[in-house]
């Protein structure tokens, strides 16, 4: 199929397709709680910066 993935089934292509896109996750994250996205965003960068 045109465009798929290797190994993707059609199912996966469609969830892909309507998965939003990162920064709309974000922007959606922030307007449902601020302060709670910012804890978890912290939380993700201090983990990052130890590897």
């Amino acid at each position: 199929m045109p465009g798929s993935r290797p190994g993707a089934t059609p199912l996966d292509d469609l969830r892909q397709k309507i998965r939003p896109a990162p920064q709309e996750r974000l922007a959606r994250m922030v307007d449902i709680n601020e302060e709670r996205t910012a804890q978890i965003l912290r939380k993700w960068a201090a983990q990052e910066a130890a590897v």
